[in-house]
Parts: structure tokens; C-alpha cells; sequence
């Protein structure tokens, strides 16, 4: 492996709980994170107890490649780590652990189907936008009618047992804030958590993140770039979060 710096031997070598490397492209995040890894498992650590999780299928395999013949507990995307807690642990708190996963273009074939069922002359978009309110809750109020509508997507998907990409974020995050009011009684494995571009985090990533009861958490990123405000990343609540522990409401 490439000789560290000065800097890059500090990240690999230390004991903080939460240790956020800072670099820009090149500057080897990655290398550091795969010498912190190795080091840790030479020290005795097992790597079934650590988690690292990317934003892409493609980065995730590339980390698995870099660490490999190693396996960790968990090395993937988020949404896939998700996936994986929701199916081990999402049970104990009322979900099924066999659910089906919607495409992008399934959940808009679901959608129009149920605006087509429910008569609904409104907007797609108007439609779109009360679906995605209602991911962070019903209102508790009488319902317009594209809001029965978005409700009756969400009843076909209960009905049928199948989830969207953006509830398995927010069932995932559910899950593993309810693990960590429960410390010791739900035989969680993963004590060292390390996660990749970092300032691609949305705020529900932050939620995750912040929630998951890993005693260690080794987070890569590059305030000077973040490229995925497609699926709602944040620089300004990252930095909040990550420079002055501030976690907004999702």
C-alpha cells in the first residue's frame, strides 16, 4: 500500500468517535479509509462489526474490491444497508421482512393507476408533491382531494406488501432510531461505521447517520463538491451537522 502522510496516519490511527476527513478529489479518502479498515482488523477487530456504505453501486463494489479478500458486515449503498436492517430488524417493530421493492417507473404506474381508480383530475405533479408530504406523515386535518389520492397510494402499497426507494429511507431511519433507544437488547452487530462522500448526505441521510448506534463513525467528504441535490442532498444541513452537531428536522 502507498506510503500515508502525516495527516492521512492521524485519521487511520485515531480514537475519536466521530472522525471526519476532510479532502478534495485525489487526495486519497479512500486510500486513508481502506488503511483505517486494515489496521483496525490487524488490531484485532472483526471485520463482521463494521459497516461502510456509498452512494453508488459502483463505489461500493469498488471499496469491496480495495478491501477484498476481506468481507465486512456490510459494504454497499444505503439504500441497501437499509434494506438489510429492514428485513433483520424491521419485524420487531411491525413491518414485514419479505417486502417488494418499486422501480422509479412501478411507483408511477402505481400512482397513475390509483388517480385513474379514484377519479383524479388534478395535476400529476400536484399529486407528486402530496405523496411525498405525506412520506413524513399524515395530516391531521380533512383531506383535499389529491390528498385522499396520495393516501390511496400508500394503501395499495401497504396492501400489496411493496415499498418505494424513498420509504426505505425513512422505514430505514424509523428502525434504527428505535434500535438505538434500545442499546443492548436488539443484538446489533456493527460498531465501526464508515460512510463515503459525506456531503452528499440529505437530511434524512443525517438522520440515519446520526441515529445509527455504531460507537465509531469515520465519515469521508468534500464540502467543495457535492453533486446528488437530484435525491435531495443538503451541503448547508451537512455542514451544520457535521461543524457544529445541528441535526434539522425531517
Amino acid at each position: 500500500m502507498k506510503e500515508l502522510t502525516e495527516e492521512q496516519e492521524a485519521a487511520v490511527n485515531s480514537t475519536a468517535s466521530l472522525i471526519l476527513v476532510d479532502a478534495c478529489p485525489g487526495a486519497g479518502k479512500t486510500l486513508t479509509l481502506v488503511a483505517r479498515i486494515r489496521r483496525l482488523i490487524a488490531g484485532g477487530v472483526h471485520p463482521n462489526r463494521m459497516v461502510a456504505i456509498s452512494y453508488t453501486n459502483s463505489a461500493a463494489g469498488e471499496l469491496a474490491r480495495r478491501i477484498a479478500p476481506v468481507n465486512l458486515g456490510c459494504c454497499s449503498t444505503l439504500h441497501g444497508f437499509m434494506v438489510r436492517i429492514l428485513k433483520r430488524y424491521g419485524p420487531q417493530f411491525g413491518y414485514a421482512a419479505n417486502f417488494g421493492i418499486l422501480t422509479e417507473t412501478q411507483a408511477i404506474e402505481m400512482m397513475e393507476e390509483t388517480a385513474k381508480e379514484m377519479r383524479y383530475a388534478g395535476t400529476i405533479r400536484g399529486l407528486c408533491e402530496a405523496i411525498e408530504a405525506f412520506a413524513a406523515g399524515v395530516p391531521k386535518r380533512t383531506l383535499s382531494k389529491t390528498e385522499l389520492v396520495a393516501a390511496g397510494f400508500y394503501i395499495n402499497l401497504y396492501k400489496n406488501n411493496l415499498v418505494t426507494f424513498d420509504m426505505i429511507l425513512r422505514r430505514g431511519a424509523e428502525v434504527v432510531q428505535k434500535i438505538a433507544e434500545r442499546p443492548g437488547e436488539m443484538d446489533w452487530p456493527y460498531e465501526y461505521l464508515f460512510w463515503d462522500e459525506g456531503q452528499d448526505c440529505s437530511p434524512l441521510d443525517l438522520r440515519i447517520l446520526d441515529a445509527l448506534p455504531c460507537d465509531i463513525k469515520y465519515v469521508c467528504l468534500d464540502f467543495r463538491q457535492s453533486i446528488m441535490g437530484f435525491r435531495g442532498s443538503d451541503i448547508t444541513c451537512c455542514k451544520n451537522y457535521f461543524l457544529h452537531g445541528e441535526l434539522e428536522a425531517t
